[in-house]
């Protein structure tokens, strides 16, 4: 019995690759979510690559000895990236995604349950608001706060990227917003 596998993504700032094992002959293939190949922040390669990816394959379902002769790594090495390839530009892009999200999603909601605002973009249009004063502070705090989010963000970024590059992985998500200021919805 021959088993296959492929990668069906990859995804540095959550952690994670998925890869999708089939066993020849099989009418379904069982897909998992496996950490990233790390050692001391750094991809694997090579055996030690080989070996990170038989220990998640389901040997429950195959027969070790198969899994172990008919897996082959290179398919996934060659989405790790080395020496920076892409990386970096991806992380940036990824990080730009998730914090814009993150940042709209802080402002949707007021701490009383009303509704707040879809973007940061329809927030600042109410900073020359006269009409209901609350809505002009608020769009004032929120491109306030924006600010300091991306100022912090471009400062993380500064820091890790150089060693993205060098081929350390990427924070994830999550550890980058753990590291952005809180937005306080100001009173009148």
């Amino acid at each position: 019995m021959n088993i296959t596998y492929t990668i069906q993504q990859f995804e540095p700032l959550q952690g994670i690759f998925v890869v999708a094992f089939k066993a020849e002959g099989a009418a379904s293939e069982i897909a998992l979510n496996i950490p990233l190949p790390l050692k001391d922040g750094a991809f694997l390669k090579g055996e030690e690559l080989d070996d990170f990816i038989r220990q998640y394959a389901p040997v429950s379902s195959f027969e070790v000895g198969q899994l172990t002769s008919a897996l082959d790594a290179s398919e996934i090495q060659s989405l790790i990236p080395q020496g920076g390839e892409g990386i970096v530009e991806r992380v940036q892009a990824e990080l730009d995604a998730g914090l814009t999200q993150w940042v709209d999603s802080q402002i949707a909601k007021r701490p009383d349950g009303t509704p707040g605002y879809a973007s940061v973009d329809s927030a600042i249009k109410y900073i020359d608001n006269t009409v209901f004063k609350q809505w002009a502070v608020e769009a004032v705090a929120i491109r306030d706060w924006n600010t300091r989010v991306w100022v912090t963000a471009l400062s993380l970024l500064n820091e890790v990227l150089p060693q993205i590059a060098a081929g350390k992985a990427p924070p994830t998500l999550e550890e980058v917003i753990a590291k952005m200021p809180v937005f306080v919805w100001p009173e009148l």
